[in-house]
């Protein structure tokens, strides 16, 4: 898919179109800033349902009041939805790093007729690599770590039964 920021047709003929250029520019600053914040947020949110979940496979794997299938139903059920709800955060991040580099883009391509250009500057010099966002990059390690966990205890419960539920 290719990119399409390089056909926008600007032209500034008066002091209200130069306003409303600025009032634009100024706008898509601050919604590159709330994506910031919405991915801190919804990482958060993230972080703590995971968190919970494995919490619960811990509590069910101590119950003792649990036995028979029960217990390895439920521990199959919380590794199931641990696994559904962190591809679903992967899905968010890349979502999330998408909206931020049409953002930029479109910003940098804004600056094109601005006299300082400090965005571009900033976003070609803090590590923009290629089409990954390090930040985001970065992100996924850990859904990716909860990824692998959830297989590993699944595995370990399927082919190891007594390791996750002693007798």
């Amino acid at each position: 898919m290719e990119k399409s920021t390089s056909s926008l047709l600007i032209t500034l003929t008066g002091e209200d179109s130069k306003r409303a250029f600025i009032d634009q520019y100024r706008l898509l600053l601050e919604s590159i800033n709330k994506l910031s914040d919405v991915r801190e947020s919804a990482n958060n949110f993230w972080i703590t349902i995971n968190g919970t979940l494995i919490g619960m496979i811990a509590y069910i794997r101590d119950s003792e009041s649990m036995g028979g299938a029960q217990k390895p139903f439920l521990l199959y059920t919380v590794l199931l939805f641990g696994f559904i709800l962190t591809l679903s955060w992967l899905s968010s991040l890349f979502s999330i790093k998408k909206n931020v580099e049409i953002r930029n883009d479109l910003t940098i391509e804004l600056e094109k007729h601005l006299p300082a250009k400090v965005f571009t500057f900033l976003t070609r010099n803090t590590g923009k690599k290629g089409n990954w966002s390090a930040i985001v990059f970065k992100e996924m390690f850990v859904p990716l770590s909860f990824l692998i966990g959830y297989i590993f205890f699944a595995f370990l419960l399927w082919f190891s039964p007594k390791i996750l539920l002693p007798s």
